[in-house]
C-alpha cells in the first residue's frame, strides 16, 4: 500500500442496518439453481474495520464527527467455480467528502468454500482503495 499522512481527522462511513439477505449472484446462473445470500452488515463491518486499521497504522486520526470522510458501499456480490476453486467478486463504490467517487470490482478465491472467498473480497477492496492516488491525496489534504 502507498504511504500516507494526515493530521486531519477522517471518518469511515458504511450503510447501517443493511440487507441481511443480500443475494449473491452466480456468475453463470443457468448452471446453479441454489440461492446464496450474504449479510451485508458483516461485510460492511469488516470493510470499515480494515479501512480504519490502515488509517490508524499510518497515524491518520479517526473521528466519528469529522466532515472529512470515506464512504464505502457495496453494489454486487458474485461467485463462481472455476477448476474446483470458489471465486468471489465484489463490486463497490468509494466516495470522498470532496465528491470523488469510483467504482471497483475485486475478486478473491478459496479452495474451501464460498464464504471464505466472499470474505476475502473485503481485504482486496481495501487494498484497491489505498492504491488510488486521488483517495490518498484527499486523505492527505490538510
Amino acid at each position: 500500500m502507498k504511504s500516507l499522512r494526515s493530521n486531519v481527522p477522517i471518518q469511515v462511513l458504511v450503510p447501517k442496518n443493511a440487507e441481511t439477505k443480500f443475494p449473491v449472484e452466480y456468475t453463470r446462473k443457468q448452471i446453479i439453481q441454489s440461492h446464496e445470500y450474504v449479510d451485508l452488515n458483516d461485510l460492511y463491518k469488516n470493510a470499515k474495520e480494515l479501512i480504519e486499521e490502515v488509517l490508524v497504522k499510518h497515524k491518520v486520526p479517526l473521528s466519528p464527527n469529522s466532515e472529512k470522510y470515506l464512504k464505502f458501499t457495496i453494489s454486487k456480490v458474485q461467485w463462481g467455480i472455476r477448476g474446483g476453486i470458489n471465486w468471489a467478486y465484489l463490486e463497490f463504490d468509494i466516495e470522498t467528502g470532496d465528491g470523488y467517487k469510483r467504482h471497483y470490482r475485486v475478486e478473491d478465491k478459496s479452495g474451501w468454500n464460498i464464504d471464505r472467498a466472499v470474505g476475502g473480497t473485503t481485504s482486496r477492496a481495501v487494498e484497491e482503495i489505498f492504491q488510488d492516488e486521488k483517495i490518498i491525496a484527499y486523505i492527505e489534504l490538510q
